[in-house]
């Protein structure tokens, strides 16, 4: 139950950076709808030639580097080559969106358009997840407030467990020695001769 407020601060705060994204990739849209990319200060308006210009970016870039290759409706563009083979676009703004570069100069110019538009259903995504932690965190404190059921039958085995560990330690004590012994807040005195 202690994870569940920070999960659900992690995913608001995760839900509010996706709103804000698709707020200014939507500004960015309006004001200028036709394809446009900046790779290295370079404006490109052509989708093959600046795909072209990518995969040549991106093939510079070191393995387990993440390189910064211009602006794309107005998010940072960069390029991660992952130690595994791969190599990611991202998009930076409140928060970063991922994608697999293409091997064709329009195929990665297509994933980038797809990754922009796409960005709404990451909402429903976290939406869920937030509401199935408010659920859960519900529901575990509801539990928390149950009584716990067997608690009498826990109490008795514990005297009971108190009583033979004071039998077993009988060879090990003075005789008429009074021994008090400590259960779950109930004192028992034994006086052993």
């Amino acid at each position: 139950m202690i994870t569940y407020p920070k999960q659900i601060a992690s995913t608001i705060e995760t839900l509010n950076a996706i709103k804000e994204d698709i707020k200014r990739r939507d500004i960015q849209l309006q004001n200028n709808p036709e394809f446009e990319i900046s790779i290295h200060n370079r404006l490109y308006d052509e989708r093959k030639k600046a795909g072209t210009k990518l995969l040549e970016e991106a093939s510079a870039c070191k393995i387990g580097e993440r390189c910064l290759l211009g602006q794309y409706k107005g998010f940072d563009l960069f390029v991660e080559k992952c130690l595994m083979g791969g190599i990611d676009f991202i998009l930076s703004g409140s928060m970063e969106h991922r994608t697999k570069l293409s091997t064709s100069p329009v195929g990665s110019i297509v994933r980038l358009e797809n990754l922009l538009k796409d960005m709404h259903e990451n909402i429903d995504f976290y939406q869920n997840r937030l509401e199935q932690y408010e659920k859960d965190k519900k529901q575990a404190q509801e539990e928390y407030q149950k009584p716990f059921v067997q608690e009498e039958e826990l109490r008795g085995k514990l005297e009971r467990q108190a009583e033979l560990d004071t039998l077993l330690n009988l060879d090990n004590q003075e005789p008429d020695k009074e021994q008090e012994i400590v259960c779950e807040n109930k004192k028992i005195h034994t006086n052993r001769r």
